[in-house]
């Protein structure tokens, strides 16, 4: 049998050895595993060898690599596997894997596998919840789920309709990567045992489909519980066919065989009962508990049916929603919501907008055609009166035979009653009390008074009691809501600003010397002096240096002037001298905060402000006029708001009920009321109908106006709202009934039941 293994693929060891494989997993045509689960799902299928014996350890072993090193994959890649696996003629496919997330091309391709003969495997999901993982979700693929030693469901195994079979998978042995043993539990090893054993069918009847194989596995599988947690059992591979009548069967010879048994136990209980008539027996006919075979198989082809319809219809319906249909016919999802909201069903939606695509049509059109309407055809009915009791004898009616005691009454057979949730008898009557079949609720009515009227308009107040209506209190919810608060250390501190000039003085030396025209000797000094100091302040010290630069540092200048009456001229030297200095004096001060953050709680913020303390140097620096020093004065946490959310917690509320039918737990009168401020009916009869405009939203009859009313006051209690029966004079019925309340009100309050507000204002 060559069975494929999507997983991460599959390490070369000597016992598990490995006849082919490929890999999807990004360009990389190695499928080896690099993960470790794919070793230790093939481990369990197929090794051979003294550390761990495989179920199937003849079967060719295929390395199908879907999931990178991660163990993660993506539906492209699986479905690519999948048409490999067709194409290259593998039996079997295990994927132990799985995602919550749906795929109608998923879908497509695994029906597409089943039906060109792959036997598809896959486990239910490990996450505990009452939900089967895709692929396993599929009509196509068998789900599997793990049970323990003691053959009870492991608490992490999904449940749900389409669970299917249970195998072992808690503390499992196999391989790893290395070849040694380890182990591990799960869904994983569940579905690769149940591969195994469907290798081994598929050798011994080698002309069995996969499809014969599947109903083969679900034939002999063992009944553990309920399918909704077990599915058909646990899977096993019985070597020796049974020689009992009750042998495996598969599902098309299982159906044959009751065809062919039916019509003979018909004729068996018809002869039975011919019997009995003519030897007039008075016992009655007991069931025939040889033929409990054939009662039992016809009740499981039934669950098998319906589980089967539930599934497909699951199926159908698992991708249907708002997000898939918009893409599907290309419209908004707020158009389709704005359907929603003007009372159609997804269903009629979806219908409706299919008609759209394929006729043509306006979107109008095609929903008349889908919409459920609403028949009535009372006014088509014609009275009749039928009695069901049967004709009696008045002459013999009450002739009794005479015995020392009354004749005693014959028990119910209850214990002969096979009751199911899809078949009557819903409920079991015993005089004037019934006991449902379904919830086991206990019920009864009783008539209190009657008032009479004509033309139909008597009135007669019952008086019901439902045990399951009868609790102290009534569930209810409540909003708990909360703010989001973003955290920072607030530090305060103080800049105290020094303002700095930047002086300089300067003088010049000035020397005077005295030559000769005609020669140009030197004769003397004529003069050497200091030229008086000057004082220039700036405020920076770029300013001053600027100022510096500029001045000339040495010049000189010739008189002349004297060369041609005294052969003499001057000649004025000036060396430039100066020095600089500073003048610091206090330029006021500023306050300020800096926030750090944000933290997401206050004990953080807190942390860092308790860092600094009050004198700290803070900082210092310049600016353009001087220099600055921060101190910090103060350290505290500051908080902002950033959003509230809030969660739903149920509570326990005084039963409604206790206020509407004050006369006992779980009684009630056939009355109408009202909730929520008037804006909800509830009638007598059950329906609960919303008012808009003074009409009933969605009542089927247009016989009803609800309007208010104050005119009628019993025992100090004034009516609020009338309900107005059309069809008639509406102003002789508002009297009528306006009466009959008023007699209702009256009555009440002089029997003696406990009174308090006769109808509920809320």
């Amino acid at each position: 049998m060559k069975i494929a293994v999507f997983d991460t693929g599959i390490a070369k060891l000597r016992s598990l050895p490995v006849a082919g494989g490929v890999s999807f997993v990004g360009k990389s045509t190695d499928y080896s595993d690099d993960n470790g689960h794919g070793t230790y799902v093939a481990s369990v299928l197929a090794a051979s060898g003294d550390l761990v014996q495989g179920v199937a350890p003849k079967a060719s072993l295929y390395s199908i690599k879907v999931l990178d090193q991660n163990a993660e994959g993506s539906f492209s890649a699986v479905i690519e596997a999948i048409e490999w696996a067709v194409q290259n003629k593998m039996d079997i496919a295990v994927m132990s894997f799985g995602t919550d997330i749906y795929s109608a091309a998923l879908a497509d391709t695994l029906a597409y596998a089943e039906d060109n003969g792959l036997l598809l495997v896959a486990s239910a999901g490990n996450g505990g919840m009452n939900q089967i993982d895709f692929a396993a979700r599929f009509h196509s693929v068998i789900a599997v789920g793990a049970v323990d030693d003691q053959l009870v469901r492991a608490p992490f195994s999904n449940t749900g309709t389409e669970l299917e079979l249970m195998a072992r998978g808690v503390q499992v042995p196999g391989l790893d990567r290395n070849g040694e043993v380890i182990r591990r539990g799960g869904t994983s090893s569940a579905a690769s045992h149940t591969a195994g054993i469907s290798a081994l069918y598929m050798q011994s009847f080698p002309s069995l489909t996969n499809k014969e194989i599947r109903q083969l596995l679900q034939a002999s599988a063992l009944r553990l519980g309920g399918s909704q947690e077990y599915g058909y059992g646990l899977v096993q591979y019985q070597t020796a066919p049974s020689t009992s009548k009750s042998e495996v069967m598969l599902e098309d010879e299982e159906n044959a065989w009751i065809e062919q048994q039916l019509p003979k136990q018909i004729k068996k209980e018809q002869d039975q009962l011919k019997r009995s008539k003519e030897n007039k027996s008075k016992e009655k006919l007991k069931p025939d508990t040889a033929n409990r075979e054939l009662l039992e198989r016809i009740d499981r082809k039934k669950t098998r049916e319906l589980e089967q319809a539930l599934t497909q219809l699951n199926e159908e319906n698992v991708g249907r929603n708002i997000h898939n249909l918009a893409q599907e016919y290309s419209v908004s999802e707020d158009y389709l919501q704005a359907q929603l909201d003007n009372g159609l069903t997804l269903e009629e939606t979806n219908k409706a907008l299919g008609l759209v695509k394929s006729l043509k049509i306006n979107f109008k059109d095609a929903t008349e055609q889908v919409k459920k309407k609403i028949a009535n055809n009372s006014n088509k009915v014609k009275s009749s009166i039928k009695s069901e009791i049967p004709e009696v004898d008045l002459t013999e009616a009450n002739v009794f035979r005479a015995s020392a005691v009354p004749p005693q009454p014959e028990e119910p057979q209850l214990d002969m009653l096979k009751i199911k949730l899809d078949e009557a008898p819903y409920r079991v009557s015993l005089e004037t009390e019934n006991v449902s079949t379904i919830s086991g609720a206990l019920s009864l009515t009783e008539s209190d008074l009657t008032l009479p009227g004509r033309n139909g308009q008597s009135f007669t107040l019952t008086r019901s009691y439902d045990s399951g209506s009868s609790q102290l209190y009534d569930m209810d919810v409540q909003y708990n809501s909360y703010d989001y608060y973003e955290y920072y250390a607030a530090i305060d501190y103080r800049t105290d600003y020094t303002s700095i000039t930047y002086n300089v003085s300067y003088s010049y030396h000035v020397i005077k010397n005295k030559y000769i025209c005609s020669t140009g000797a030197f004769l003397l000094t004529e003069a050497d002096y200091w030229e008086a100091y000057t004082t220039k302040s700036f405020s920076t010290e770029s300013e001053r240096a600027q100022f510096i630069n500029n001045l000339p540092s040495y010049t000189e200048s010739w008189d002349t002037g004297y060369c041609a009456q005294y052969d003499r001229k001057y000649l004025t030297k000036k060396y430039l001298s100066y020095s600089t200095s500073t003048t610091s004096s206090p330029a006021g001060s500023s306050t300020g905060t800096d926030y750090y953050g944000p933290y997401s709680t206050q004990t953080q913020a807190q942390s860092v402000a308790n860092q600094y303390s009050v004198g700290q140097n803070y900082g210092s620096g310049t600016y353009s006029g001087g220099t600055y020093n921060e101190v910090v004065t103060g350290s505290s946490t500051a908080s902002q708001y950033i959003g509230s959310s809030g969660y739903y917690t149920n509570k326990l509320v005084d039963a409604k009920d206790d206020k509407r039918f004050p006369i006992g737990k779980g009684w009630s009168w056939n009355i109408p009321y009202l909730t929520n401020n008037g804006t909800y009916v509830h009638l007598a009869g059950g329906g609960t109908y919303k008012v808009e405009s003074g009409s009933l939203k969605g009542y089927p009859w247009k016989d009803l106006t609800f309007a208010a009313d104050t005119t009628v006051t019993v025992n100090g209690v004034v009516s609020a709202y009338v309900l107005l029966f059309q069809g008639i004079n509406s102003i002789s019925m508002r009297k009528a009934m306006l009466f009959n309340y008023r007699m209702l009100m009256e009555t009440l309050h002089s029997s003696s039941m406990r009174r308090s507000a006769p109808m509920e204002r809320s």
